[in-house]
């Protein structure tokens, strides 16, 4: 797919294993959602 000059070129080669943080975050996400405080305007 070719693009325009105003997309820029991102090397996807390296990534990061985010396999660590899902294991971590799996069951404490739930109460993290629950207890954010929620903004004002």
């Amino acid at each position: 797919e070719q693009r325009g000059e105003k997309y820029i070129s991102v090397d996807l080669k390296e990534t990061l294993d985010w396999a660590p943080v899902r294991a971590r975050v799996q069951k404490g996400i739930r109460n993290s959602n629950i207890m954010a405080i929620a903004p004002t305007a």
